[in-house]
C-alpha cells in the first residue's frame, strides 16, 4: 500500500513559498509556456463548461492538466492521454465507465471525479499545487527527493530526473513539458489582459489599431514574393500611382503608429495589473462571459450515468508514477458488446488521501 500525503498547513506553506518564488528559466521556456497559455485561453469555454459540472474545479487547472497529459488534444483522455476511441489502457486502466468512443468532456469529468477534485471547496494556490501533484502522483516527493516536474518544469525549482516509463526512473532525463504552475500563472495573466482589453474602450481601440497595422504590413509584405515580384516591379514602374518615396513614408509612419499604440497598450495593461487603472468603458456589459451549456451541446453528448454519477472509487495514493503519472483507482466492470475491444484490466483501488 502506498504512503499517503495529506494536505497539511506545513505542506500548504511549502507550496505557497514555491509558488511565489517560481520563475521561468529561459526565453525558450517562456515561448513554450506562452503558446500553451494562449491555447488554454482560446478554449476557455470548454474548460469552464467542465468546471461548472465538476464542483467548480478551476478552469485554468483543468487546462494545465490537459496540456500536460495530451498537449491540448481534445481527442485524448484527460486521465493519461490515451485515445478517446476506447477506454484508457495506461493507469488508470479501463476508464471511464460507459461505451466508447467518448467525448473529451465525458473523459475529463471522469478523470477529475475519479480524483475527487469535485469535492474540494477551497481552491487556494497551495491547494491547486497539491491536487495537481496528487493527480500525477507523489512518487517524486516520496521516493526521489526532488520536486515534481509535473508542477515545476520550466522553473528554477526543477533541473533533472524523470519517470521515463511505467515505474522506470532516470536520474539524467529532463522533463521538456511545461509545468502546471508556470502555465497556470501565465494563463491567469493572459485572462486578466483579455478581460481588461474587452472591457476598456481605449484598450479595445488600441488593439484594433495594432491589428489593422499588422494586417496592412502583412498584406504588403506578402506581395514581395518571387511569384509576385514581376507585378510589383510593374506597379513601381507606373510611378504616379505607386510613388516609392510615398510608400516608404507611409511605411515609416505605420511603424511609428504601431510602436506608439503598442507601448500605450503595454503600459495601460501594466497599470491595470497594478491596480492603477480601472477600465472605464465596459464594452461587453450585460454579456455572459461563460458559454452556456446549450452553446456547447455540440461538444458534449450526455450519456446515462451510474447511480453514483460518474463513480468515485476510494482514491489511491500514488506511488512510483510512469512518464504520464502513476494513477490509482478502480473501475467497475460490466458486460460489453462483442464488437467492442476488450476493456483493460482494472487496477485495484488503495486507501485514499484526505480531500
Amino acid at each position: 500500500m502506498s504512503k499517503t500525503v495529506s494536505f497539511t498547513p506545513q505542506l500548504a506553506a511549502e507550496y505557497d513559498k514555491l509558488w511565489r518564488s517560481a520563475r521561468v528559466k529561459t526565453n525558450a521556456w517562456k515561448l513554450s509556456i506562452d503558446r500553451a497559455a494562449k491555447f488554454a485561453v482560446k478554449h476557455r469555454a470548454r474548460y469552464e463548461h467542465v468546471s461548472r459540472r465538476c464542483g467548480g474545479v478551476p478552469w485554468e487547472l483543468i487546462a494545465a492538466l490537459h496540456w500536460r497529459e495530451s498537449a491540448g488534444s481534445f481527442k485524448r483522455h484527460l486521465h493519461n492521454g490515451d485515445p478517446l476511441t476506447s477506454w484508457t489502457v495506461r493507469v488508470p486502466k479501463g476508464r471511464p465507465d460507459g461505451i466508447p468512443p467518448f467525448t473529451w468532456e465525458e473523459s475529463a469529468l471522469d478523470a477529475l471525479k475519479l480524483k475527487r477534485l469535485h469535492l474540494v471547496r477551497d481552491w487556494s494556490d497551495a491547494r491547486i499545487c497539491y491536487e495537481a501533484e496528487r493527480f500525477n502522483g507523489f512518487g517524486y516527493r516520496l521516493y526521489r527527493g526532488h520536486l515534481s516536474p509535473y508542477l515545476w518544469s520550466g522553473t528554477q525549482h526543477y533541473t533533472r530526473g524523470k519517470y521515463v516509463s511505467d515505474g522506470t526512473y532516470s536520474y539524467t532525463a529532463v522533463d521538456k513539458q511545461v509545468g502546471v504552475v508556470p502555465l497556470i500563472k501565465r494563463i491567469r495573466e493572459l485572462a486578466a489582459e483579455q478581460f481588461a482589453v474587452e472591457n476598456s474602450r481605449k484598450l479595445t481601440l488600441a488593439r484594433r489599431i495594432i491589428n489593422s497595422v499588422y494586417a496592412f504590413f502583412s498584406t504588403i509584405l506578402s506581395l514581395f514574393t518571387l511569384d509576385n515580384l514581376g507585378y510589383v516591379q510593374e506597379w513601381f514602374a507606373l510611378g504616379n500611382l505607386f510613388d516609392p518615396k510615398l510608400m516608404i513614408v507611409l511605411g515609416i509612419a505605420g511603424l511609428v503608429v504601431y510602436g506608439v499604440v503598442k507601448t500605450f497598450e503595454k503600459l495601460t495593461l501594466e497599470d491595470y495589473k497594478a491596480g492603477r487603472y480601472t477600465p472605464s468603458g465596459c464594452v461587453n456589459c450585460g454579456e455572459d462571459d461563460d458559454a452556456s451549456d446549450s452553446e456547447l451541446a455540440f461538444e458534449l453528448v450526455d450519456r446515462p450515468l451510474n447511480e453514483d454519477g460518474w463513480g468515485s472509487p476510494d482514491e489511491a495514493d500514488e506511488g512510483e508514477p510512469d512518464s504520464s503519472g502513476d494513477r490509482g483507482g478502480s473501475a467497475e466492470g460490466g458486460s460489453r458488446e462483442s464488437s467492442l475491444p476488450e476493456r483493460p484490466a482494472d487496477r485495484p483501488a488503495e486507501s485514499g488521501n484526505s480531500v
